[in-house]
This record gives structure tokens, C-alpha cells and sequence, in this order.
């Protein structure tokens, strides 16, 4: 049996003004740089540490406002125990009913034995500091302000003992790891679990080798001689002083070890001669060993002890190829205890389950957190999203909003009209635009949702295309098109190429076309380019008059059922939406660089990016 950390309740830390989710035992944090992921975890920490430092920076303060020394951070956390399978139990065991004793333990109809803490961080005038005090939750209730605290009480000693907060940030380096007796592998390294007479006897071995490494390198021997003058001057009479090349003492051992790396046949290096990449990734297996390390010690005392661990590590993929992310991951995985990661990684998101991600986002600088309402889903859609979204398309899930298309010529020609609009890529300005084939969005849009990420819909204004996306509406937010400005369908019936026929972008789209050819023609075929250097588009539709005994070529009903017919052909999409799309803007009349409808989806997108009137989920 053992215990989980089942919800988070937090009030006015950092960038979160409130957030309240459930935890299960591993749980991804996704959103955008700067949405407060690292807040989240720090607020984790902070409630299980009897020795964080907390200061003003630790109250959330909103726009334009000054923070009063009255307001306090409140961060609730609850416990509970499980059985072997993981499912809830209704009461703790034996042993956690010892460690938490009567003082924190609460019992509650509903789900039984918890341990509910409250953390409050508030202005202590006394010492004109801030300080952290802690509180029993007597009821849980709904949330964070209904919630009843009994007296203020500190960890009992076994609490301190037997459960385990590791917070890994992203800045981990094992270079600075194996210089700190306060890192995991300076903790692990520096145990001493052997008999004092066999410390004694080492120690003893390592002066003798120190004395010897001294008097027989000439060097050393006359360095330490012109320094210990020193002593005469700021020491008393009888001062000395010595070069130590290695640790006299087994506890500061780590501070001379090295970590060498062989990569196949390869020299064997310093990893400090390594990058980034492998220094982040040691150290953070230095954390599993620091963990086995502990567990096998507690256990060595008793063995019926329990630990219980919770990992707070924040961007392990960092400075890792994808490939390197998958492994590590893999590995994070098989720590022991429960796991919270923070990431920006789609390789890391590929392999988590839907119901594992937190999404974070700041709206008006505060930060907000969802997660999926696994109950709305069927067994069937999951696995569609599992397999359609986050295997493939995981990276949308860190976008700041999503616009859903028809398919491939619009997932390719509205970056080019983006960029026209405000000046930066789509990619730049965390908007992901994602062709669907007209189809999935009810998945996409429910999804979407549930982790309130804004978005857009740009459709064809066929009437299946129509239906579908109503159908969509409806079910997911119950509402209709006519009532959301952030659905842009086009007019009369028409598909994006139909759409630019339809307002005179024919000659714009048949340059383009001919651009695009010519270039292709002349790296694949140079001599037959010079041999009839016509424009494509006049050589295809005369070879189509031919075929279908047409007389009147240059009709212009014909010229644009040609330019359709081309534009909409399977390889056609792929093929001509970009360079179309990048022809128009680059040779348009000023007013004209953007089609109508996409320009309309552009001014509702530049609400949204603008902090306009925001769009309800």
C-alpha cells in the first residue's frame, strides 16, 4: 500500500491567481514559455520543504496593482492512500496511519481517510520577513476558500523522514552537481555506510597519499613551501598550510571525482568535455540513483518502511536531440515515486497518455491549468486523439491558438497570408494551422477545449463541409456558427480556389503557376525549356482544348474551369497552394495582398493575439 498526491489547490503564488487539478502518477505540464510551469512545480515543493526560502516574488500581484503586506499565498495539497493496483483505498495503512498519526489525518464520507496540508506564505512583522506556516485541513470542500483548516501544526518527524519532494529545475548541470555536497549526487556520493574503522583506515591511506604526491612532485613541493609564509602573516605563530591534490575525508570525496564518458571507440573524456545535452542528462539519473540510494538506507533500518516520493522535474529534454528525449523519458518513467514534468518537447508528449497532460495558460499575466474531462470521452475517441493528435500532432498543444482548415492547401497557404498580415511567421507566434480533411472536429474541438486553447475554423462553404462543421459546433459548445466570429466560412458555396477565382485572382494564380514550372522545367529538362519556352499554363490549356475539341481557348469561363481543374487535382494541392498563396502577395494591389475571407479569419485572429475580446470556450 502507499499514498498519491491527488489534488492541487493554489491561491495567489507567483503567476497563478487560483488553479485546482487532480494528479494522477504521472502528469505532463504542457502550454507556452512563460505560462507558469515552473510556478506549478515550485508551488509543489514549496508545500512539502521545511526549507524554502519565500519572499515577497512568492505573491501573486495582478496588473496595476500594489501588493499589500496582508496578502498571503495559499497552496493546498491532498493526500490519500492507495492499494497495490493503484486505485484508492479508504484508509491508510498501518504503517502511513503511524507517520501521519491523528494530528494530520482526516477522515470524510465520500473518499474516506486524507491528509490534507495547507501551506500559507504571509508577511511576519516580527522578523519583517516572509514565512511559511502550515495548517491541517479539516474539510476539503469545493475550494480553496470553503476549505476548513484546523490549528497551525508542523511535519511530524516521520513525515520528514518517509516522504520525499526532489525538484529537479531546468538549469541542472552535473559539473555544478560534483562541486555541491547539497546536489543528489553530492548527497549520494558523500554517505558514508561502512564501519568507522574502516573510514579511519582510508582516511589514513588517502593523507599517506597526499604527503607522498606532495614531497615527490617538485612542483607541489615548492608551491606549498613559498605559500605557507602566508601563515606567519594573518595566522597565529604556529599556522600552517598545505595542498590537498585529493580529499583527505571520505564526506568531501565528491568534490575531486570526475565523470568520464567513452562513446564506442572513441577516447575516454571528462564529461566536462561533453555539451549540455550529457551533463542535464547525468545529472538527472544522478536524481534515480540519490533515490535508490535513500529507499535501500530506510529500508536498511526498517523493512516494513515505505517512502513516498514526488518528482517535480522541470524541461528534462533540454539541450537533447528528439531521439535522446524518448530515451530519457523512457527512463523518467522507471523513477520511483510520483512524477510531475514539465516539457516542451513534442517527442516527450508523443509517448504520454491524453489523460496525463496539465495544459497551462496566461491570460492577462495569470496563469490558468486544465485538463481533459476524461468522462465526456468514448473509449474510441481517446484512442483517436492517442493516435491522430498527440503521436502526430502533439506540438499543438503548446500553440497560443489553432486554426482548424479544410486540408493541405490551406495548411499551406495560410502561413503566407499570415505573415503578410502581422509581420511575423505563424510559427513565431505560437498560431498552429492545421488541415484536417474536413472531418475530425469534433476530436480536435473537444480537445481543444478541454485544454482551452483558442481557436479557429476556416471552411469550405460546400454544404457537407457546412453540416459538418455545425454538427461539430453543437455537440462541443452547443452553439451555432452564426454566433461565432472565430468560424470563417466561405461564401456561395465555395473551396478556397473557387474563393480567389471568384474575386479576380485568376491571372495572380496563373503567374504563379507559370513561375513555379518554368523553374521545374529548366532544372529537368533545360533543352526542352529553350526548344518552347511558352508559359505552362497557355501550353496545358491548349493541349486540353485539343482533347476536348474545344475551339475558343482563350474563353475565360475555360481558363478558369482549366485553373481549377488544376488547382484541385490530388498532386495539384500540394504542389501550387504555397506558391500561389506567396504570388499573390508578392504582386497584388496593396488592398488586395490578402483574399476577402482570410482576411476576415486575420482581424478575429488579431483579437485573440491582441488581448480583443477573447473567445468563449
Amino acid at each position: 500500500m502507499g499514498i498519491l498526491l491527488t489534488n492541487v489547490r493554489i491561491k495567489n503564488f507567483r503567476s497563478i491567481e487560483y488553479i485546482d487539478t487532480g494528479l494522477t502518477n504521472i502528469n505532463i505540464l504542457i502550454g507556452q514559455n512563460n505560462c507558469g510551469k515552473s510556478n506549478l512545480l515550485r508551488a509543489i515543493h514549496t508545500a512539502f520543504s521545511n526549507s524554502m526560502f519565500v519572499s515577497a516574488q512568492d505573491i501573486f500581484v495582478a496588473k496595476g496593482e500594489s501588493l499589500s503586506k496582508e496578502k498571503t499565498s495559499i497552496i493546498d495539497i491532498m493526500l490519500r492512500p492507495t492499494k497495490t493496483d493503484n486505485t484508492f483505498d479508504q484508509s491508510f495503512s498501518e504503517f502511513w496511519t503511524g507517520v501521519f498519526t491523528e494530528k494530520w489525518i482526516t477522515t470524510d464520507e465520500t473518499f474516506g481517510d486524507y491528509v490534507g496540508i495547507r501551506t500559507t506564505i504571509a508577511y511576519d512583522p516580527a522578523f519583517d520577513q516572509y514565512s511559511i506556516t502550515r495548517k491541517v485541513i479539516t474539510q476539503w470542500n469545493s475550494s480553496i476558500d470553503d476549505a476548513v483548516c484546523g490549528k497551525r501544526q508542523g511535519f511530524t518527524s516521520e513525515m520528514q523522514s518517509y516522504i520525499a519532494c526532489f525538484y529537479m529545475d531546468a538549469q541542472r548541470d552535473i559539473l555544478d552537481d560534483l562541486k555541491s555536497k547539497k546536489s543528489y549526487f553530492g548527497r549520494a556520493t558523500s554517505g558514508r555506510d561502512m564501519p568507522p574503522e574502516l573510514v579511519s583506515e582510508i582516511e589514513d591511506q588517502l593523507n599517506e597519499i597526499n604527503v607522498k604526491l606532495v614531497s615527490n612532485t617538485p612542483a607541489l613541493n615548492d608551491t606549498q613551501a613559498m605559500i605557507s609564509e602566508i601563515g606567519s602573516v594573518v595566522g597565529s605563530g604556529n599556522s600552517t598550510l598545505t595542498i590537498e591534490p585529493i580529499s583527505r575525508t571520505l564526506s568531501d570525496l565528491h568534490r575531486g571525482m570526475d565523470v568520464k564518458f567513452s562513446d564506442g571507440r572513441g577516447p575516454t573524456l571528462s564529461v566536462a568535455e561533453h555539451g549540455m545535452g550529457t551533463r542535464s542528462w547525468i545529472s538527472f539519473l544522478t536524481l534515480s540513483a540519490y533515490i535508490n540510494y535513500l529507499t535501500k538506507s530506510i529500508r536498511q533500518d526498517d523493512a516494513d518502511a515505505e517512502l513516498f516520493v514526488f518528482l517535480a522535474l522541470e524541461e528534462p529534454e533540454a539541450h537533447l536531440h528528439s531521439l535522446a528525449q524518448k530515451k530519457l523519458f523512457g527512463q523518467i518513467q522507471t523513477f520511483d515515486g510520483q512524477k510531475i514534468v514539465s516539457t516542451h518537447s513534442a517527442s516527450i508528449v508523443a509517448q504520454a497518455k491524453i489523460d496525463e497532460f496539465i495544459h497551462l495558460y496566461k491570460n492577462d499575466g495569470k496563469t490558468t491549468a486544465s485538463r481533459i474531462n476524461k468522462a465526456e470521452y468514448k473509449t474510441e475517441e481517446t484512442a483517436k486523439i492517442q493516435r491522430e493528435f498527440i503521436l502526430s500532432k502533439g506540438d499543438l498543444l503548446f500553440s497560443t491558438a489553432v486554426i482548424l482548415a479544410e486540408g493541405i492547401t490551406e495548411e499551406l497557404a495560410l502561413p503566407v497570408y499570415f505573415k503578410q498580415y502581422f509581420g511575423i511567421d505563424a510559427n513565431a507566434a505560437g498560431v498552429s494551422i492545421l488541415g484536417i480533411g474536413g472531418q475530425n472536429y469534433k476530436t480536435f474541438l473537444r480537445l481543444l477545449k478541454d485544454f482551452r486553447i483558442p481557436w479557429f475554423i476556416f471552411s469550405d462553404g460546400e454544404p457537407a463541409a457546412k453540416k459538418t462543421v455545425g454538427n461539430a459546433l453543437r455537440t462541443i459548445f452547443s452553439k451555432e456558427v452564426v454566433d461565432c466570429p472565430n468560424i470563417t466560412i466561405l461564401e456561395d458555396g465555395n473551396d478556397y480556389e473557387d474563393h480567389l477565382i471568384a474575386n479576380g485572382y485568376s491571372n495572380l494564380m496563373i503567374d504563379a503557376i507559370n513561375h513555379y514550372e518554368k523553374n521545374v522545367r529548366e532544372e529537368i529538362d533545360p533543352e526542352g525549356a529553350k526548344a518552347d519556352p511558352r508559359p505552362f499554363f497557355d501550353r496545358h490549356l491548349l493541349d486540353y482544348s485539343r482533347q476536348h475539341h474545344i475551339q475558343n481557348s482563350q474563353d475565360p469561363a475555360l481558363r478558369n474551369q482549366v485553373l481549377l481543374d488544376l488547382c484541385q487535382k490530388k498532386d495539384g494541392k500540394a504542389k501550387y497552394s504555397q506558391c500561389i498563396a506567396e504570388g499573390i502577395v508578392a504582386t497584388a494591389e496593396p488592398d488586395r495582398k490578402i483574399p476577402p475571407k482570410i482576411l476576415e479569419l486575420m482581424k478575429e485572429i488579431e483579437k485573440e493575439l491582441t488581448g480583443g475580446d477573447p473567445i468563449e470556450n
